[in-house]
């Protein structure tokens, strides 16, 4: 696989995003299941839905931001740059 040069900035919010996807996964598996809740088994959390649609716009904004990155212009293979990308975001 080839090297690439990731810049700082695209790798920041690689990791960002990481953080907020993990965030989303926390959050989500806090609340009731849909299913419960129409059940009458367990009470809707509208705090807790609150937290995790703040949590995934913001996650989204991100991914948004990789994506639309000038550095992607200059790769010759999308998919190994993002595999790349992903492999440093996770080493930390």
């Amino acid at each position: 696989m080839a090297d690439f040069d990731v810049p700082a900035d695209l790798l920041e919010l690689e990791r960002d995003f990481l953080q907020l996807d993990d965030r989303c996964g926390k959050i989500s598996a806090a609340l009731p299941s849909p299913l419960a809740v129409l059940e009458g088994k367990a009470d809707p959390d509208p705090e807790g839905q609150a937290d995790l649609l703040e949590a995934r716009s913001e996650r989204l904004r991100i991914v948004e931001q990789i994506h639309r990155h000038p550095w992607w212009g200059g790769v010759s293979n999308r998919y190994d740059a993002s595999m790349a990308l992903r492999r440093l975001a996770i080493r930390r």
